[in-house]
C-alpha cells in the first residue's frame, strides 16, 4: 500500500521482486510438546525459534529419536518447556508436498489449519492409521493446527499433500463403537484414555505412534494400541512418564486392575463411574481384566476411601478371598472409636460401605483426620482419611 516515483528518465525498464512475509503464532504448553515451524525463516535453529525451550529438539528417524538443531517446514519435533508460551513465527509460506518414509513419521502443517479429510497422498492410499497429536498424551486428530505436529503411518515412501480434495478417511471411526474407556490422570493433571471394545482391534486405526522420549507421559496397551478387547481375557498396559499419584477412572465399564507380576502387590476392582488412585510409582505395568462382580478376589484388600478428602460422605471398599467375620471401624486421631461400620460375617467377594461423617450416636463429627481399620481373619489393615467442612 505504498508508491514510489521514478524521476530518472534514463530508467526505461524495471524488475519487480515480490516476497510475501507472513507471521503465525505458535502456542506451546508446559512440559513436552510436538511442535512444528509453519513458515520458512532465514534462521531455522531451535535456539532462535524457541529460546525458552528446556530440552534439545528430537526428530524420529524411523526407529529412534535423534537430536537435531535446525527445523524444516513440514516436519515435527519433540520439545520441552518449563511453562506455556506463545511464539510469533515470521517467514514465507511453503506449500510443497511433505515427503514421508515408510512407517511412522512426524509431520507439521503449514500456516493454515487443515482438516484431516483434506489430506491426499502420492501414491494414493498409503496412510494406514489415524493421525495423532500430543496434548499431554496422544490424541486422535481431526484437524491439523499450525505450530503443532502429528504422527502418521504410511505403508510406503511417498508424499502427503495437505491441500488435497480427496477424502482420506473419517477419523475416530471406532469411537462410536467402544463399550467403555479408562481415563488415566497423573499428579499434574495430564489425561490419557484407553478404549475397551467388544471385538478384537484388527484395524491399524487402533495403533498408537511409537512411545515418546523418556519422561513424556504415555499410557498404552502393551500391544501398542489405544483400544483392546477384554472379554477374552486380561490385557496389560504400560505407563510411562507419569507423576504419581495416578488416578484411574472407569467410564462405561467395570474392571479389575492388578500388578503385572502376580497381583499380590496390587489387586483392586474399579466399578463404572468410580476412581482408583495409585500412589506407588513402581506400578507402571498393570494387568487389566473385566471385573466379574461375583468372582471372589484372590487376596484381602482395603482400598483408599473415595472421595478423599470428603464432605459429607465417603465410600470404603474392601475385598475378601474367603468367607469370615469382618469388622470395620472408624477412629479419630486420638485412637478413640468413632463408629463401627461393619461387624458381621461375610461371604467371599467385593464390598463397599458408606460413612456419612457421623458417630455411633448419629452426631456429626468435626473436621480432621480419621482412621479406618479392617480385621478379617488374620488380615488387618489401617488407612487414613480426611473430613473437610
Amino acid at each position: 500500500q505504498s508508491s514510489y516515483s521514478v524521476t530518472d528518465n534514463s530508467i526505461n525498464s524495471l524488475v519487480i521482486e515480490y516476497n510475501q512475509s507472513l507471521s503465525q503464532s505458535v502456542a506451546v504448553d508446559s512440559l513436552w510438546n510436538l511442535v512444528s515451524v509453519p513458515l520458512k525463516n532465514n534462521d531455522m535453529s531451535f535456539s532462535t525459534l524457541f529460546p525458552e525451550a528446556t530440552s534439545s529438539a528430537f526428530i524420529f528417524n524411523g526407529s529412534s529419536y535423534v537430536q537435531i538443531d535446525t527445523a524444516k517446514v513440514g516436519k515435527g519435533y519433540w520439545l520441552k518447556f518449563d511453562q506455556s508460551n506463545i511464539y510469533n513465527m515470521e517467514g514465507t509460506r511453503i506449500i510443497d508436498p511433505i515427503a514421508v518414509d515408510s512407517g511412522w513419521n512426524i509431520i507439521g502443517p503449514f500456516d493454515e489449519e487443515v482438516s484431516v479429510s483434506q489430506i491426499s497422498s502420492n501414491p494414493s492410499g498409503i496412510i494406514t492409521t489415524n493421525l495423532f497429536g500430543y496434548d499431554n498424551s496422544y490424541v486422535i486428530a481431526n484437524t491439523l493446527t499450525p505450530g503443532k505436529a502429528y504422527w502418521v503411518k504410511v505403508d510406503q515412501a511417498g508424499q502427503l499433500n495437505l491441500t488435497g480434495t480427496n477424502k482420506l478417511y473419517s477419523a475416530n471411526t471406532f469411537l462410536s463403537n467402544y463399550s467403555g474407556k479408562l481415563k488415566f490422570i497423573d499428579g499434574v493433571g495430564r489425561v490419557a484414555e484407553l478404549m475397551i471394545i467388544d471385538e478384537a482391534p484388527n484395524s491399524t486405526l487402533f495403533e498408537l505412534p511409537p512411545k515418546p522420549p523418556a519422561g513424556v507421559f504415555d499410557v498404552r496397551f502393551t500391544t501398542d494400541k489405544i483400544a483392546e478387547q477384554l472379554n477374552n481375557g486380561s490385557k496389560n498396559i504400560v505407563i510411562s512418564g507419569a507423576v504419581y499419584p495416578l488416578t484411574i477412572k472407569a467410564e462405561g465399564v467395570s474392571v479389575r486392575i492388578k500388578d503385572f507380576i502376580d497381583g499380590t502387590i496390587f489387586n483392586e476392582s474399579i466399578l463404572n463411574g468410580e476412581e482408583l488412585k495409585l500412589n506407588n510409582s513402581a506400578l507402571n505395568i498393570l494387568s487389566l481384566e473385566i471385573n466379574h462382580l461375583n468372582a471372589a478376589p484372590i487376596s484381602y484388600s482395603l482400598q483408599q476411601n473415595y472421595p478423599n478428602p470428603f464432605n459429607p460422605s465417603t465410600l470404603l471398599k474392601y475385598s475378601l478371598p474367603e468367607a469370615g467375620f469382618v469388622e470395620l471401624n472408624i477412629f479419630n486421631s486420638l485412637g478413640e472409636l468413632v463408629k463401627t461400620l461393619v461387624s458381621q460375617n461375610h461371604e467371599a467377594g467385593n464390598y463397599q460401605v458408606e460413612w456419612n461423617g457421623k458417630n455411633q450416636y448419629g452426631q456429626k463429627v468435626v473436621s480432621g483426620v480419621y482412621f479406618y481399620s479392617i480385621t478379617a481373619g488374620d488380615f488387618h489393615s489401617v488407612k487414613k482419611m480426611m473430613l473437610l467442612k
